[in-house]
């Protein structure tokens, strides 16, 4: 079943999902795995912080 789901994630709802934030395309964030998300989540933290938002601490 979550075979089917994924499936079904990659086929439909990931296009359809690109489709409707495509007026945000220049904030949208993809990333692949774990590490690429620590990568860009360390190298990026003083954009949260200028935003306003709540740095997070990241463990490795």
């Amino acid at each position: 079943m979550l075979f089917e789901w994924n499936r079904k994630y990659e086929r439909v709802d990931m296009p359809r999902m690109m489709e409707r934030t495509e007026e945000y395309v220049h904030k949208r964030i993809i990333v692949q795995n774990n590490q690429e998300i620590l990568r860009w989540s360390s190298s990026n933290i003083h954009l949260a912080e200028a935003a306003g938002g709540v740095p997070t601490q990241v463990e490795r």
